[in-house]
């Protein structure tokens, strides 16, 4: 901001954040010259009653964040944006890796590069947008716009589901093509609010290619973002064979159901990114004979919702916050359970478990880390919590 010559001031709760700053710049709520404030640029994070946030309304000053001050900057490149509560990080990177071929692609916002250290001019930019990014990003303008689903999901953070929706629906106020995912109730209203959008369902009988053809994305989740993303690049003219070969050689995500391990025929998948019960319900569909390990910040409703997709589940490991309260929805459903610690507490004790579990009539165990919490009690985000499940892994011993 400063280099485009604006006059800024900044503020952090923390102190120690604001280390490094210009003292002049540094500038505490009550001190602000709100009559020259033109925006807030608020972190994604920040909550509505927050103080500057707050103070920012009763001063009718505009609240926006980085995503809106990218889309100020005008860039010439097509602009992919893709939300949704389950999935968007995946269906996000699955469609930068198609566009990318020759660099002609570029990926951020809510995973990879922050935005303000994106290109204004390259062929595409993918976004990833969250609920909070989105509801103060009032210049966003899409050339695609993308809509997984929806699902109850911070909810401390917007009040409501009513608020939740909004936000996510505003990802397409200036749109000019709307991909809408209608397997929930929720998209299904949204799709049929809009003008001129276009479905997307696992369920069509007439599905553009064969999912067996993609063995590194299982499930019926990945289906949805298969399909997200070949009509996300159809609309950007992009040649059906070229989508299907980019997306037959795309690896995954490292957090998202990623085979981080096999030790003696049994796979050890880290999907530290499930950070709700509706993200870990897709890896207990995609895996059989599981030993699940789970905990840390419980989200609300806990694992609600879950007792359809436990079947496959042999026995689980708990930890974190969460481990009480998990335990005893775990047990009331007769899943084995043990509470430990932490989670190298709980990958040594699913190790030990799934080896001595090997050659039994059931088949060969999975060790699933879906953890269906946030990590802010041990791990400062997901993708801490993700590499040090795979250091611990591969640390185990194949005897």
């Amino acid at each position: 901001m400063q280099k485009s010559d604006a006059d800024v001031r900044v503020w952090d709760d923390n102190a120690d954040n604001l280390t490094g700053f210009d003292p002049k710049i540094v500038c505490p709520i009550d001190k602000a010259p709100w009559s020259k404030i033109k925006a807030v640029v608020a972190a994604p994070g920040l909550k509505p009653s927050h103080p500057v946030i707050a103070m920012a309304t009763t001063k009718n000053t505009p609240v926006i964040c980085d995503i809106d001050l990218f889309a100020q900057t005008e860039p010439t490149s097509k602009i992919i944006g893709v939300t949704g509560t389950n999935g968007k990080s995946t269906t996000t990177a699955l469609i930068h890796h198609v566009l990318n071929f020759n660099d002609k692609s570029q990926m951020g916002g809510n995973i990879g590069k922050p935005v303000m250290d994106l290109k204004s001019k390259v062929d595409y930019t993918v976004l990833e947008l969250s609920s909070y990014q989105l509801s103060r990003a009032p210049s966003m303008k899409c050339d695609v716009a993308c809509l997984l689903n929806i699902s109850p999901d911070h909810l401390d953070w917007h009040g409501d589901m009513n608020d939740y929706i909004a936000s996510k629906s505003t990802i397409f106020d200036q749109a000019d093509v709307k991909i809408i995912g209608i397997d929930d109730e929720y998209s299904k209203s949204i799709f049929e609010s809009q003008d001129n959008a276009r479905s997307v369902s696992i369920y069509d009988e007439n599905l553009p290619f064969n999912p067996s053809d993609f063995p590194r994305m299982k499930g019926a989740h990945n289906l949805q973002n298969l399909l997200m993303a070949y009509e996300t690049c159809r609309a950007l003219d992009i040649d059906h064979d070229i989508v299907i070969d980019r997306m037959k050689s795309f690896e995954g995500l490292s957090h998202r159901q990623y085979l981080a391990r096999v030790i003696n025929g049994v796979p050890y998948i880290n999907d530290s990114k499930a950070t709700n019960a509706e993200a870990t319900k897709h890896a207990l569909r995609a895996f059989k004979n599981i030993i699940l390990i789970a905990g840390g910040v419980p989200k609300d409703g806990g694992l609600n919702g879950l007792d359809d997709d436990l079947k496959s589940t042999n026995m689980a490991v708990v930890y974190g916050e969460a481990k009480d309260d998990f335990a005893k929805y775990l047990n009331a459903r007769g899943i084995k359970t043990q509470i430990v610690n932490d989670l190298s507490e709980a990958v040594q004790l699913g190790h030990k478990q799934a080896q001595d579990m090997r050659g039994e009539p059931s088949g060969t165990p999975t060790v699933l880390l879906s953890p269906a919490c946030a990590s802010f009690d041990q791990y400062p985000n997901f993708e801490a919590r993700g590499d040090h499940f795979i250091e611990l892994v591969n640390a185990l011993s194949d005897e």
